[in-house]
């Protein structure tokens, strides 16, 4: 009987086992956000490391093809969703012509024809449209911009934004006469190609050159007359582009959507994406790319964020549309 307290004891503190709470369910923990090294504004090398907001950054299904361009446009060049109609792509031909179309989707069909016969100035090399607030503090507001920047030969001494009100995206045959227009330069008169420009929720311009291994960012507040683009930051592209198109390495086209702090750049066949968040696009410079795989195009030079994912399309006559969905 020696063994009896050892077996009460042990008998104790079975049943206490049992009346005891199972735990539960053990508590999430908030995800660690990952270090930001910090760049210089002048970006050499491989930009630094993503911040929380590149969370799921570049993540797209694979491009689905739409259909095709109608003949009148034979070489698109900028790209926007209405905001009047989601289901009308607004684009235009590179160069002169100066007119803007309004293509269905997914069908492709043209639904307007939007000419400018009082354009001052006229058109020389229209090569990028982006939406854009009417005002500077109506970021809700529907407007469309075109910019006429295009300098292949490097000679031109100013370039040109055109700010107005969205026509009808099925209207048709239109005319647009109330234009605001900004004639801007950049800084020591220089010369520089570009084809890639956005237009924030505060109404500034931000515009890349084209040129093969690197692309210089500029900034200027959209107004009514003259201006200067003012220099905000060179950026290495040779390692952000290596082996991806070759001697096509160059900025073609850009969208931004203002809400979700996301900037779409585009070359000839190849993308990237920005996840800079409440920063806005003061923080590009800083910023890592994300190489989004878009359909294999020779020539691609318009890209378009819409609802869900983002579109694009290339020159040349009958391109198919494509559509992207973020997973």
């Amino acid at each position: 009987m020696r063994h009896m307290p050892l077996i009460a004891t042990l008998l104790g503190l079975s049943l206490l086992g049992c009346t005891q709470k199972p735990p539960g369910p053990r508590q999430a923990t908030a995800p660690t956000a990952p270090p930001v090294t910090p760049a210089t504004r002048t970006i050499s090398g491989l930009p630094v490391a993503a911040t929380p907001t590149s969370l799921g950054c570049g993540k797209y299904a694979r491009a689905e093809r739409l259909g095709k361009l109608p003949k009148r446009v034979r070489e698109a060049s900028g790209l926007v969703v209405s905001r009047r109609d989601p289901s009308v792509l607004w684009t235009h031909n590179d160069g002169t012509q100066g007119r803007l179309f309004g293509v269905e989707v997914p069908s492709g069909k043209l639904r307007a024809v939007v000419r400018f016969p009082t354009l001052r100035p006229r058109a020389l090399d229209w090569e990028e449209l982006s939406a854009a607030p009417c005002a500077a503090g109506a970021p809700s507001s529907r407007c469309l911009m075109v910019g006429d920047t295009g300098d292949n030969d490097d000679t031109r001494l100013t370039i040109a934004f055109h700010r107005f009100a969205e026509p009808n995206p099925r209207g048709g045959k239109q005319r647009v006469t109330q234009v605001e227009t900004m004639i801007a330069h950049y800084p020591k008169r220089a010369s520089h190609n570009s084809e890639a420009f956005v237009v924030d929720g505060k109404g500034v311009v931000w515009l890349w050159t084209k040129a093969k291994g690197h692309t210089a960012l500029y900034r200027a507040p959209f107004r009514r007359g003259q201006a200067v683009l003012h220099h905000v930051a060179r950026i290495d592209t040779k390692p952000i582009m290596v082996g991806s198109e070759g001697a096509r390495r160059r900025l073609t086209a850009a969208t931004w959507d203002d809400r979700a702090g996301r900037l779409l750049l585009r070359s000839y066949g190849a993308a990237w994406e920005l996840c800079l968040g409440q920063q806005g696009l003061g923080a590009m410079p800083q910023a890592k790319w994300h190489r989004v795989t878009v359909a294999h195009e020779r020539k691609g030079e318009a890209v378009a964020y819409g609802a869900g994912g983002f579109y694009h399309v290339a020159e040349g006559k009958r391109r198919h549309l494509y559509r992207l969905v973020r997973q």
